[in-house]
């Protein structure tokens, strides 16, 4: 398990990104479920079977130095506070 925690929204209210991968599961130690939890509730749960990428496996070498502005903490998940979608809040 993988847990890295960001106030998304600027409102002091940490987001907690989990990542899990099922105890059964051999496939190199990659995550297949993200959950996004604010104060102890589910938001947002994402399951991917084939498992997630490590950044380091899946951005490019053009993009790998968009790793070094991510400000999560994770192996697997980037967030850029200057990439934001339609709010103004960074995208994941």
């Amino acid at each position: 398990m993988e847990k890295v925690s960001y106030d998304w929204r600027g409102d002091k209210i940490q987001y907690n990104f989990v990542l899990r991968a099922p105890a059964d599961y051999d496939a190199g130690g990659d995550y297949t479920q993200l959950q996004i939890m604010r104060e102890g509730k589910l938001v947002l749960e994402v399951n991917d079977n084939d498992g997630l990428a490590k950044l380091a496996d899946a951005l490019t070498a053009e993009n790998k130095k968009l790793k070094k502005k991510n400000i999560l903490k994770s192996k697997h998940l980037l967030m850029i506070s200057s990439l934001k979608g339609k709010s103004k809040h960074p995208l994941l």
